[in-house]
């Protein structure tokens, strides 16, 4: 969840700048999101990354590093596309399902693998503090899509900012970007 996250931060943080002047928050994101990669890369060629464990958390790190690579390309497609294809933006929707499950599986790997902190440590803690920060995440966006797919069935009734209406007005107001139904 986290790549996802990431990403949907990325597209926000660029869009609070006028489109002229997104150059140099652009180029830091991109740094940042370079990090984002690297931290599961880093991982995996560790050399205790590779020690047997009784639950393969190689291949779920592995898997990691794929969607941190295709996060990556979200990030670039978003900082730079203005507007973004609405296709593109409904590929990232199911990107984000896709990385919601993934942290459900790995939480249980996790969580059913303590005996793999001894012999592979850097890859057993990296998976754990993910999944449990993806988890937090996953929590934080099931209630924002509660509100999302509230407004789509009936406009108007989250936010409708023409007649200042709606549960989430006075919330829009303090925080556009979270709210942007």
């Amino acid at each position: 969840m986290i790549p996802y996250c990431w990403a949907h931060v990325a597209f926000h943080t660029a869009r609070l700048f006028p489109q002229r002047n997104r150059l140099g928050i652009s180029i830091i994101l991109l740094i940042l999101t370079a990090a984002v990669v690297f931290v599961p890369f880093w991982i995996l060629l560790r050399p205790s990354s590779s020690n047997y464990c009784n639950y393969d958390l190689f291949i779920l790190c592995a898997i990691s590093c794929a969607m941190s690579l295709i996060a990556a390309g979200f990030t670039l497609c978003f900082l730079f596309r203005d507007p973004v294809p609405d296709s593109v933006r409904e590929v990232f929707q199911y990107f984000g399902f896709v990385c919601a499950s993934f942290n459900l599986v790995a939480i249980v790997f996790v969580q059913f693998s303590p005996r793999c902190a001894e012999t592979t440590p850097e890859l057993y803690l990296y998976l754990n503090i993910t999944s449990i920060f993806g988890l937090a995440l996953t929590g934080v966006t099931s209630i924002l899509a509660f509100f999302w797919i509230r407004e789509k069935i009936h406009p108007g009734t989250v936010l409708d900012l023409r007649h200042q209406t709606g549960t989430c007005y006075e919330a829009y107001n303090a925080c556009p970007c979270v709210w942007h139904v």
